[in-house]
C-alpha cells in the first residue's frame, strides 16, 4: 500500500472504531501498535 492509501485508511478506522464506542486513548494507541506492526512488514525477527 501507498502512503496516501495507508493514511486513509487510518482515517476510516479511527472513525469506525470511535463510531462503535471505543474510547479514543485505546483506538489511538491499538492503531499506533498495528500501524507499526505493518510498517515493519509484518516482520518482527529483523
Amino acid at each position: 500500500m501507498t502512503d496516501p492509501q495507508l493514511g486513509v485508511l487510518m482515517l476510516v478506522l479511527f472513525i469506525v472504531f470511535i463510531m462503535f464506542g471505543f474510547p479514543i486513548a485505546f483506538t489511538l494507541m491499538a492503531m499506533g501498535v498495528g500501524f507499526a506492526f505493518l510498517a515493519y512488514d509484518g516482520n518482527l525477527t529483523r
